[in-house]
């Protein structure tokens, strides 16, 4: 209750402002590409030599952040999202 005079109290609700993160639905996700890269294989193997590396240097760049992940190290997942590397989507 406010009394006058008074100033106003903050209380804090850390379990609103930080909810439950939904891994299930995360890993659902990345099980749901890989299915995907799996079904296009043929697709990528018909592919120019030079899309071929370029997609295989990208799927090698995504396994060493995968590594940095499970090994604990999120400074190889900052440098990488930082480095100003900008490439397109659009190969597959």
């Amino acid at each position: 209750m406010l009394k006058a005079g008074k100033a106003l109290e903050r209380k804090a609700y850390p379990e609103k402002a930080a909810p439950p993160i939904n891994w299930g639905l995360i890993l659902d996700g990345m099980e749901s590409q890989m299915v995907r890269l799996r079904n296009q294989k043929k697709r990528i193997e018909a592919k120019g030599w030079v899309e071929q590396t370029d997609l295989k240097e990208r799927f090698q760049e995504l396994s060493r952040n995968m590594e940095g992940i499970f090994n604990g190290n999120l400074m190889v997942l900052q440098k990488n999202r930082h480095s100003g590397v900008n490439r397109s989507p659009g190969y597959l």
